[in-house]
Parts: structure tokens; sequence; C-alpha cells
């Protein structure tokens, strides 16, 4: 079946068809450098950093990379060295960048990462604006979208024009072409004008939405003031469209639910605190293993359905994937293979 133009005009930068390359997983959003404070602390304490490919978008990519997906990444770096050095990471993990637009006017992002006692990141953004927040509809070549299995993105890919204009595009286009849409709420307050802003933006973006990964506090700030089962009851009823939500709870594992009568409660894999180096990136390898899983069980949205079993080892394999990583450097370079995280199931 051919691809629709969905009312957009295809980029000036597509390729012919012949040359597209053809991925698994589609990741749109934030590839960034993460300077992490080699000191515990706050940033006004810190002395050393040391320099780390990021992003949830770059991160998932890789991280779906390293369990055996092939990724592309849609994004836009700076022409400065710090983009340069991305790319030539993006396509050491095997991470197509045939989407990634250079910018000339516009700097690659930075994220400044301290590490209090627990190993716990706190973020200061430099984007003032930088070049990834200027993706538009015309970087985008759908068909790439089209010829996906997944596509993934995160809340950070909205907070600004144009790239939220990019991203609803996007996303559209890979639902009408049944690509399954995966979303990380990933709320950065610090990043919106204001909370009733992110808040509006990030339930208008769910109607597009498949998979859904979440924590206890952004339930709570979706809807406030409910407990949690309302939350999520409340939740599947607005957005019929959402079939799959994780809720994670950090060391206590996570709550899957394929819709509102199918929930498991999957344990973290036990860490000993001593062994918990960073816990930059979990989040991101969690999401990286639940999609992964879930590609490899069905690749069609109307296929979205799992038995209790199914979610426990889907659970089991993105939490074991999540704790790999919180015991190495870094997030990129932290992302576990498949036999890392077999070896440990």
């Amino acid at each position: 079946m051919g691809v629709r133009s969905f009312g957009l005009s295809i980029s000036a930068f597509a390729k012919p068809k012949s040359q597209i390359q053809p991925v698994d997983v589609v990741c749109l959003g934030e590839l960034l450098v993460d300077l992490i404070g080699q000191e515990t602390g706050s940033l006004a304490d810190v002395q050393t950093f040391r320099k780390h490919p990021g992003g949830s978008a770059a991160n998932v990519a890789v991280g779906v990379s390293r369990l055996g997906l092939s990724p592309g990444i849609v994004t836009r770096l700076g022409t400065d060295p710090f983009g340069d050095y991305l790319i030539e990471t993006m396509n050491q993990y095997g991470v197509d960048t045939s989407l990634v637009r250079r910018d000339k006017d516009r700097r690659t992002t930075l994220a400044f990462v301290s590490l209090d006692s627990a190993r716990v990141p706190d973020y200061v953004f430099y984007r003032h604006p930088s070049a990834c927040m200027y993706l538009t509809r015309k970087d985008i070549d759908f068909r790439y979208v089209a010829q996906a299995r997944l596509m993934y993105t995160s809340s950070i890919s909205l907070v600004n024009r144009p790239i939220r204009d990019a991203t609803y595009s996007a996303c559209r286009a890979a639902r009408r072409q049944a690509v399954i849409v995966g979303f990380d709420v990933n709320l950065r307050t610090d990043l919106w004008r204001s909370l009733h802003e992110a808040r509006r933006v990030m339930k208008a973006f769910l109607r597009l939405v498949d998979i859904l990964k979440i924590d206890h506090h952004e339930l709570d700030f979706l809807y406030p003031g409910l407990k949690q089962s309302d939350q999520l009851e409340q939740l599947f009823r607005e957005y019929p469209r959402v079939r799959i939500i994780a809720v994670t709870l950090g060391a206590d594992g996570v709550v899957l639910l394929n819709g509102p009568q199918l929930a498991v409660t999957v344990p973290a894999l036990p860490v000993n605190a001593s062994r918990i180096i960073d816990t930059t990136g979990a989040g991101d390898a969690f999401m990286a293993a639940l999609l992964t899983g879930i590609c490899r069980k069905r690749i069609k949205q109307s296929e979205l359905r799992f038995d209790a079993e199914e979610l426990r080892e889907i659970g089991r394999f993105a939490n074991t994937s999540a704790a790999l990583v919180i015991q190495r450097h870094g997030a990129i370079p932290a992302m576990p293979t498949q036999a890392d995280v077999e070896a440990l199931l």
C-alpha cells in the first residue's frame, strides 16, 4: 500500500524511495551532550564534568539498537563540534542518522547534570534556543516514519514550537499508517513556560499514543487529587487509543496495564545501593526494552493485546535493562545488550 501524504508536502530533504533506510523504530526528539558531574552534590558545588552523549530520543534509539532492533533518529543538531561528536556516536551504535539535520544558526543542546548521594540526577539545560527546538515538518520524510514498526517520542519534543508541530505531524502520520506510537511523559518542569501549559499540551497529545510510560508523580501531575486507580481509569476512559501503560515505581518496579481490566505488578531487579553508580538514563533503558519486548511480540496497532504472563515477561525484560544501566556510567554507554539482559533473567 502506498504512503499517504496526510495533507503535508514531502520534505525537500526527502530521499528517493530506493534510498530510504528502513528501520524498526523511529525516535524523534533530543540528541544532546550530557555534562555529568563527577562529584556528588549540587551543580553549584561540582567542579568536574565528563562528556556523554544523551537525550531521551537518542538514549532509546541506542537502547533498542543494543537489544537487536534497527533504530533511526529524527532531530536537529548545530554545526558545532558537539554536533559532530553526536553524529559520530550515533553511527557507532548503529543508529541511522539520515534524518538528522544540521543548523548553522543554532547550537547543539547541552545538559549539565549533578548527582545526589543516591545517584539521582538533576538537570540544567542550555537550549536558548537550541537547534533541536527548530525541527520542522519540512525536516521529516514521512515515508521514513511510515515504514517503521514503531515511533517513539517524549514530552520534551512538545515543549516548544516548531518541534511540537513536527512531532504532532510525524505521530499523526505514524498512526494513519498503523505504526505504533510510544510516548514517555518524562516531565521536565523547568523547560515549560507553565505547568498549566504542560498539562494541556501533554493531554492533547495522548490522543495519538498507543504505549505510554509514566511514573506516579507524573500521574499526579496529569490528574491531581485522585488516587492512582482512579487516575488510570480516567486515563483509559479519556484516551481509548492508549493500549499499554507502564507506571514506573523506581525501586518498587513497574505496574503494566493492557487496558483497564488487566494489570500486573513486576518487581524491580534488586540492586545493592553500593553498586548504583548513575541513574541517568534508567527510564530510557526501561523504555527501550519495553518497546523492544513489545515489538518482538506484536508489530501491529490492532494486536497490542497480551495476557498477564506476557506482560510480566516484558516487564522483567525492561526492569532488568534499567537495573543494568544504573550500575554503569552515563546513559548511552551504559545501555545493555540482549545478552547482558538475558544473563540476569
